[in-house]
């Protein structure tokens, strides 16, 4: 189990967008050092869906996931290290399109 860094879950420092996201999410974040990141959802039920392992740098980091084939929910996107939880900010999955209605006119 993982803890999260009070210290550093600066959750203002994670940007995630487009909210809701329908076929890819992007998201942006700073860490002080480069660091091997993880990248999960969790979904309301406990289900964890692991998105990828790749490495951060020092600095301003951006990365996109593919959610296309993920649910429609509510998910916690958790980005965290060997040892712990580093961000953790909630995100909303929808494949629903928006639809044109008719005046009839």
């Amino acid at each position: 189990r993982l803890a999260i860094d009070n210290a550093t879950n600066k959750n203002s420092d994670l940007t995630i967008f487009p909210i809701p996201a329908s076929e890819y999410v992007f998201v942006n974040f700073e860490v002080p050092e480069k660091i091997q990141v993880y990248f999960e959802l969790i979904d309301m039920q406990g289900k964890k869906i692991p998105l990828l392992r790749d490495t951060a740098k020092s600095g301003l980091n951006s990365f996109s996931f593919n959610t296309s084939d993920i649910a429609n929910g509510i998910y916690m996107l958790n980005v965290f290290n060997a040892e712990k939880i580093i961000l953790s900010k909630k995100i909303v999955v929808s494949h629903l399109k928006s639809r044109v209605f008719s005046s009839g006119f």
